[in-house]
């Protein structure tokens, strides 16, 4: 019995360490994605556009980029459920609310905490 606790035990602690390891190494991206959501929800489109990778800012994406969020209510709390590293990307999955409670699934993807691609749906407008 004392060395099944202490496998569990060992299991356990493995499990937690990666998990704060995650979430350690994911702060950066989580945050760059929180305030891209914030900005572009409340029109602040040219300060939200600097957190996009650098080939997704040219004038036409940010052209689409307004128009994606005009009408949008602004998002409020904002929080991730999956969080996934491999290769220098990072991949977030979560559920942005605004202060009504309308709430939209987020997924981001991010190279380097510049965001490469993004879908929120349903948007709350």
């Amino acid at each position: 019995m004392k060395k099944f606790l202490k496998i569990v035990g060992v299991i356990v602690v493995i499990a937690v360490l990666g998990y704060a390891s995650i979430m350690y190494f994911s702060s950066g991206s989580r945050m760059v994605a929180r305030d891209f959501l914030i900005l572009s929800s409340t029109g602040n489109h040219e300060q939200a556009r600097a957190f996009l990778h650098q080939s997704l800012q040219t004038e036409e994406n940010s052209q689409k980029i307004v128009a994606i969020f005009d009408g949008v209510k602004p998002y409020t709390e904002i929080s991730f459920s999956g969080v996934s590293m491999s290769g220098g990307s990072t991949i977030l999955e979560g559920t942005a609310l605004t202060d009504s409670g309308c709430a939209s699934k987020i997924e981001m993807e991010m190279i380097k905490e510049q965001i490469t691609f993004f879908n929120i749906s349903p948007l709350c407008r």
